[in-house]
């Protein structure tokens, strides 16, 4: 149960503390895509909206794509090795060494 107590702020610092993480919680809130800030007609929260879920959606995309192309890098590199170490195994194989 609670004692009855308030929460008192004794010294200047404390009162700066208190006063810049209130701004920055209000900044915070401001600038939430969960909550309708002041002055916001329908058609800008859904742009506003719109635009929150493009960003969240684009990210996970850029995400997936950067993982697919890190795997087709590895692939090419893995062919191409294989390549040059089957010709110069075949080049090897196949030419003669002739002293003069």
């Amino acid at each position: 149960m609670s004692s009855g107590k308030a929460i008192t702020v004794d010294t200047p610092a404390d009162r700066d503390y208190s006063t810049t993480v209130l701004a920055e919680l209000r900044e915070i809130l401001y600038n939430s895509q969960f909550f309708n800030r002041p002055g916001m007609d329908e058609r800008s929260q859904f742009w506003n909206y719109y635009e929150h879920v493009a960003k969240e959606y684009d990210e996970e995309f850029l995400e997936r794509q950067n993982t697919n192309l890190g795997n087709l890098l590895i692939f090419v590199s893995l062919l191409i090795r294989g390549i040059f170490i089957s010709n110069a195994t075949e080049c090897n194989s196949s030419c003669s060494y002739t002293s003069l």
